[in-house]
């Protein structure tokens, strides 16, 4: 009898512990994203003077730009700091959690579109002199600054914010493929498409060295030649302007957009393409070759 209340007894203490385990891997995986702001102990020389956490669609619109409705955003997190040492210096941390590795990848490549060029940057962070931008995960932020040690003060938060990001996932994968045919620094994810091709949303647009010259391309990956042969079907469909060069093995359609031209292109599980080209032979010999590449990886 005594052997039988000891074996309940360590089988309650189990599922105790079991149970503690997993409540605590519960309260882990629910970061608030708040808590990510830096506090005063964390940045020393800087106080925290307000902060404000918007979670509404129409808010979050209101104080975004026109661009951040295509990419899920959840959740704003701004916080005001003041410098301690000089009071006319000032930094705005935003901070943006979005749905997916994707969305915040996404805001990521349109917000280092910037005329100015940039004092550091890798894979995943770029600073400029008032501004950086960083994203890991689901989480886009941002830092502006007034400071006059812009790099110095930007590199501290932005590495202290990204620390307290659990359980995060790199670039995107299909990222990695594309950027073997496109520039990686230059690359924008348009959840939107462009205004060339419409009907294509969630796209890769970047520059690609083509015969010595710059050249804007994009490229969407599909699960199966099937989805891209199909998708590629509906846009010829949806767009009367589109005409067809060539249909074997690669599939190409162009179109005249003001003074230049499109290209669009099915090979396999790829949908790739070319704009503003205003040499239309010197557009079909770059579509070429772009398939070229992608038929010999």
């Amino acid at each position: 009898m005594r052997l039988i209340q000891n074996n309940i007894a360590k089988i309650v203490l189990i599922l105790f512990i079991s149970n503690t385990i997993a409540c605590l891997s519960f309260f882990e995986a629910k970061q608030e994203t708040n808590d990510l702001l830096p506090s005063e102990i964390e940045l020393y020389t800087w106080k925290l003077v307000k902060s404000i956490t918007i979670t509404n669609n129409d808010a979050i619109g209101n104080i975004s730009p026109d661009y951040y409705k295509y990419y899920n955003v959840m959740e704003i997190v701004k916080g005001d700091y003041q410098s301690i040492n000089n009071s006319s210096f000032f930094l705005t941390v935003t901070i943006a959690r979005t749905v997916t590795v994707d969305d915040a990848y996404g805001l990521f490549t349109r917000e280092r579109i910037n005329g100015e060029k940039s004092f550091y940057k890798n894979d995943y962070s770029i600073y400029w002199k008032n501004k950086s931008i960083a994203f890991k995960g689901n989480i886009f932020l941002k830092v502006e600054t007034n400071d006059l040690d812009f790099i110095q003060t930007q590199k501290s938060i932005i590495e202290t914010i990204l620390q307290k990001i659990q359980n995060a996932h790199a670039i995107p994968d299909y990222v990695v493929r594309i950027s073997k045919y496109c520039d990686i620094d230059s690359i924008i994810l348009f959840n939107e498409g462009i205004s060339q091709i419409p009907y294509l949303k969630n796209i890769m647009a970047g520059k690609k060295i083509i015969e010595s010259k710059d050249i804007m391309v994009f490229f969407k990956i599909y699960s199966t030649n099937i989805d891209a042969s199909q998708n590629f079907d509906a846009i010829l469909k949806n767009d009367s302007t589109l005409m067809i060069l060539e249909s074997g093995k690669v599939k190409i359609a162009f179109k005249k957009c003001g003074d230049s031209y499109c290209y669009i292109a099915q090979y396999k599980e790829w949908i790739f393409g070319l704009y503003d080209i205003v040499d239309y032979n010197a557009g079909k010999q770059y579509i070429n070759a772009i398939y070229k590449e992608l038929s010999n990886p």
